[in-house]
């Protein structure tokens, strides 16, 4: 597959980016929430398929709306903030799908734990940005978990059966990459 993007680093445009999650609550609800400490940057190879994608969250700017749950999220019944600061993520392959998307397959590294992690992308193409002539590129991408696979295994039992959050967490990506530097273009 070729993206119509130049070879080269493209890195992540961080307002125009959502990190988001969706969790059941007792089996009735979701409860979302975003990651606003997001870094990531594509090395885009060519071929395309020989491209790199890293991106790490800090797990510190959770935020789901509550303070109370936020920093219920922070500690270390969940992801253990202060000893494991930081999510990770890098591609090993990048490739198209069956559908015409890409699939973005890699490693993510939650408190300490990596685990495969692969990610479904859809390509919504580029845009010149008039306040200074850079060029940027549109992805959106879901995927899901298994937090116990991450080692996050804080739950409450209902009295109905099963537990207050499901252990299935849907990851959905909004993501905005500049070109870092049209001059210096890898040919």
């Amino acid at each position: 597959m070729a993206l119509p993007l130049a070879t080269g680093t493209w890195t992540l445009d961080a307002s125009h980016t959502t990190v988001g999650f969706t969790v059941r609550h007792m089996g009735i609800s979701k409860v979302r929430g975003t990651f606003t400490g997001v870094e990531a940057r594509l090395i885009v190879a060519e071929p395309f398929e020989a491209s790199l994608l890293t991106a790490q969250v800090d797990m510190s700017t959770v935020d789901t709306g509550n303070a109370d749950r936020d920093a219920h999220l922070r500690s270390p019944d969940f992801f253990d903030v202060e000893s494991f600061p930081f999510m990770a993520f890098t591609s090993t392959a990048i490739r198209e799908d069956a559908d015409g998307g890409l699939a973005v397959e890699g490693e993510l590294t939650v408190k300490g734990r990596s685990k495969p992690f692969a990610l479904e992308v859809v390509f919504e193409g580029t845009q010149t940005y008039p306040m200074d002539g850079s060029t940027h590129a549109g992805f959106s991408a879901t995927g899901s978990l298994s937090r116990k696979e991450f080692g996050i295994e804080f739950n409450v039992p209902l009295a109905s059966g099963g537990f207050v959050i499901a252990d299935r967490i849907s990851i959905d990506l909004d993501v905005q990459l500049a070109e870092a530097d049209p001059s210096r273009r890898v040919a």
